[in-house]
């Protein structure tokens, strides 16, 4: 979205009680910032930390315009968090699955980063049995049917080395021919010239036309 011709990026955050706004940000927005002595309390419930003050101020999104009402903060991890104040405020909705973002209850678009949807696989069908079924306690039991393993098979699959994947695209990975057939593959990154790096952490991939999705 823009602020003034300005791009500017919300991370959705619906368990945060409120909105937060990187304050290098604010600075780079030209925003009027308020004072406000509000102290974030983190997801321990331990933590608090002191805000710079606050912001309110209005984005756009093609025609749509979005309230953001937020506390300035020192340091924070994307550029601004819209929490449970923006949703409210903007009426959001969003659905992971199909990685689209309702506005004003009414506009959709797409997430510009969305996650690729994994296949999730359910757990051993459960029988639950009637009241007769017990065991010497009295407690009613469980069949729990056995449910199927499958032998890993493992792949090396290197890449070239000009690969380049921008934050909102993929990165295709061609497979081996016994593995294009699948929906999902697991891919462990491992980097032998580079010690201790764990920027690419092991992830389950989509698998489509013979490429996996990373």
């Amino acid at each position: 979205m823009f602020y003034r011709g300005k791009p500017f990026e919300i991370t959705l955050h619906s368990g945060a009680t409120t909105s937060y706004i990187k304050h290098d940000v604010a600075l780079s927005l030209s925003l009027n910032i308020a004072p406000n002595n509000q102290l974030a309390l983190l997801a321990d419930h331990k933590t608090r930390i002191a805000s710079l003050g606050e912001v309110d101020f209005n984005v756009t999104l093609g025609t749509v315009v979005m309230r953001v009402r937020a506390l300035v903060m020192k340091n924070l991890q994307a550029q601004c968090f819209g929490g449970t104040t923006f949703h409210v405020d903007n009426d959001i909705h969003t659905k992971i699955k199909s990685g689209t973002v309702t506005i004003h209850g009414r506009f959709i678009v797409d997430q510009s980063n969305p996650y690729p949807v994994t296949h999730v696989f359910p757990p051993p069908v459960q029988q639950v049995p009637d009241s007769k079924s017990t065991n010497s306690n009295g407690l009613a039991m469980l069949d729990v049917l056995p449910c199927q393993s499958t032998q890993a098979s493992l792949h090396a699959i290197s890449l070239p080395e000009n690969a380049v994947t921008f934050p909102s695209d993929f990165l295709k990975i061609p497979l081996p021919l016994d593995a294009v057939n699948l929906n999902v593959i697991s891919i462990s990154p491992s980097f032998p010239m580079v010690f201790n790096d764990n920027r690419w952490r092991p992830q389950i991939c989509q698998v489509a036309d013979g490429y996996a999705f990373v």
